[in-house]
């Protein structure tokens, strides 16, 4: 019997409940899962440009903290999948989620997609119609959009 091989994509959200349940249902199935870590590096137009207080500019060491914080949440999650008795793997790309999924397919099959999002009303992924491009530019693979219900801090605290 084929087992799916299922292709996580999560940024924020990536610590919800809601992904969580979702992947140890995948788990259960027998599913391998493998995760890809989209970040999104904040360009200096986003960060005020000139402020108050002068210039404002994003170090490298600003860009690395970013893949630091992502790097860790995703650690933090397969650990906890570990200890749940599920093996994942994953990694984190500092580009797009879309540039993140051709790269991830290129290297792996899958049979299914997960777009986790954050809720309707702040998500920036589903603002720009994420999970409908994923599914027309991978129509042979089935596509699944988790959209979670409350805010998930970008920022471990």
């Amino acid at each position: 019997m084929h087992m799916g091989r299922v292709l996580i994509v999560a940024n924020e959200t990536l610590r919800s409940e809601e992904l969580y349940d979702a992947v140890l249902a995948r788990a259960a199935a027998g599913h391998t899962l493998r995760f890809v870590v989209p970040l999104r590096i904040p360009r200096y137009a986003e960060l005020g440009g000139l402020s108050m207080y002068g210039f404002v500019s994003l170090e490298a060491a600003d860009a690395d903290a970013v893949e630091r914080d992502g790097c860790a949440r995703l650690d933090e999650v397969l650990a906890r999948l570990d200890r749940d008795g599920v093996r994942a793997t994953g990694r984190v790309r500092c580009v797009d989620p879309m540039a993140a999924i051709d790269r991830e397919l290129e290297r792996h099959l899958v049979d299914e997609i997960i777009v986790s999002t954050k809720a309707r009303a702040i998500s920036r992924w589903l603002g720009v119609d994420l999970p409908q491009r994923v599914e027309r530019r991978f129509s042979a693979v089935k596509v699944t959009t988790i959209e979670n219900r409350v805010r998930v801090n970008a920022v471990a605290g």
